[in-house]
This record gives C-alpha cells, sequence and structure tokens, in this order.
C-alpha cells in the first residue's frame, strides 16, 4: 500500500528564519491535502493510515482523517487592462465556468482590476 507523507516545519517564508512554535501540546493541526495519481487524477478513498505526518523528522499521531471534499472561498481578479482585449471573453467564460463549478457551500468574490481595484462583487451560482 501507498502512503504519502506530510511533512510540518516551523520556518518563516518572509525571512527564512525558523520561529518559536506557537502550538500547546496536544493542540490539533488541520492538514488540508489533495492527493493526484500520475495523470493528474484525484485519488479518494484515503485513510490516515494512507498517511505519514512529519514535524521537524518525527512522525505524529493522526486522530482524524476526512475525505469529503470541503467548501473553499476564492477571490477571482480579472485583468481588464489594455494587454488583455482580445483575451478578455475567454477570460470571462472561464470564470463563469469555475463558479459554476463551485459547491453550494463554496464562496467566491469577484472584481476587475486596471490600474486600481473596483467591481467587487459576491457571486452566487444559480
Amino acid at each position: 500500500m501507498r502512503r504519502f507523507l506530510v511533512a510540518l516545519a516551523s520556518v518563516s517564508a518572509v525571512t527564512g528564519t525558523a520561529q518559536e512554535p506557537s502550538l500547546q501540546p496536544g493542540e490539533l493541526v488541520r492538514l488540508f491535502t489533495v492527493v493526484t495519481d500520475s495523470q493528474g487524477h484525484l485519488v479518494s478513498g484515503l485513510t490516515k493510515d494512507d498517511f505519514v505526518v512529519l514535524d521537524n523528522g518525527k512522525p505524529q499521531t493522526i486522530t482524524f482523517c476526512q475525505s469529503e471534499a470541503q467548501p473553499i472561498t476564492a477571490i477571482v481578479l480579472i485583468d481588464r487592462s489594455g494587454s488583455m482585449w482580445t483575451t478578455f471573453d475567454p477570460l470571462v467564460a472561464a470564470t463563469e465556468q469555475f463558479v459554476r463549478g463551485l459547491g453550494p457551500q463554496d464562496q467566491v468574490r469577484a472584481g476587475t482590476f486596471s490600474e486600481k481595484v473596483s467591481g467587487q462583487a459576491q457571486l452566487s451560482r444559480p
């Protein structure tokens, strides 16, 4: 059986320096993962036994594993600058298709930008 490794580290992306741990012993940490096969297809039906979680190289106990899709929140900004005028219609069509594909619990906000951001709106699906 294949196992998937999820590694944790306390590292700052901005400074590149180690941070002091801010978790208390026994505190649960949520890890969201997406697993695909070599062709890019979603691998479903995985259980906690299919994963190994390491924190600074030390195996951690996985106490809960849920394989159902989770709601997402997305922000879509559409470029309306002059360089996009020939591709604007396909971009809007792709955005509409993305919104139609969202689940009932998903949330999305959309806006446009050129020289400044405008047109912010919360979108709903039919």
